[in-house]
């Protein structure tokens, strides 16, 4: 959202594409809110995760519970406003810090007349974060190697996801952060040209048959394989 073409990209590839947009929702404001909604966007996620500043605060560094809340409501308001069929998703990272107030996000979520969405987090190695107790809101995590492999050959990002950076990039999936799997730039080449390459037609066959590369099975936030598992 900090992107001023934000709205011009999303009403172009909303034309022939389902396109959805995630936001903390603190920079929206009246006008931003009725920009979004007549962008043709088809889902905005609203991550607000505490329902207190001093719990949300902890993950949301520097971030205001008001103004997010207060930017969930503009783009209710908006979605009213011009009748739209957009799908308003507000979500709430479950931590062992912010667990506790679950239920209360439901109750917030209700008073706004939208059904409350959890999500297990993403943590990294060494992170000072850590999981809730409630393992609804851990993510998986394999202690064989083989089991990693099987379970992630089924991944549908492989063959249904085409994920590009801000330089134009096409890369795997946005679990990978570094430029391991950069397939092309369609700053230099057509979407088809990079998803007909051989490079990734046989990275794409080799994942759906198994041979998993290495950085997937060590980088991917949402299959963990690590040794020392126990303390994420």
């Amino acid at each position: 959202m900090l992107n001023n073409d934000i709205f011009q990209i999303i009403e172009y590839t909303s034309k022939f594409a389902r396109t959805n947009i995630s936001t903390n929702g603190i920079v929206v404001d009246e006008n931003m809110a009725d920009k979004l909604i007549l962008s043709g966007v088809h889902d905005v996620i609203v991550s607000i995760d505490g329902t207190t500043q001093e719990v949300y605060e902890k993950y949301r560094a520097n971030g205001n519970l008001q103004k997010a809340l207060d930017g969930l409501k503009y783009i209710i308001q908006s979605k009213k406003k011009y009748g739209s069929p957009v799908e308003i998703s507000p979500q709430f990272i479950v931590f062992k810090h912010n667990e506790h107030q679950v239920e209360d996000f439901k109750n917030i979520c209700n008073l706004f007349g939208l059904t409350a969405c959890f999500k297990a987090p993403y943590i990294r190695k060494n992170s000072k974060y850590q999981n809730a107790d409630n393992s609804l809101y851990i993510r998986q995590k394999f202690s064989k190697k083989q089991e990693l492999i099987e379970t992630m050959k089924k991944c549908s990002d492989f063959k249904n996801v085409f994920t590009l950076t801000l330089d134009g990039s096409a890369i795997v999936c946005c679990n990978i952060h570094d430029n391991t799997f950069n397939f092309g730039n369609i700053f230099e080449q057509n979407v088809m040209e990079i998803w007909e390459s051989k490079k990734y037609k046989d990275f794409r066959y080799n994942s759906q048959n198994g041979i998993i590369s290495e950085p997937c099975l060590s980088s991917c936030l949402s299959y963990f394989y690590e040794k020392d598992i126990a303390k994420l």
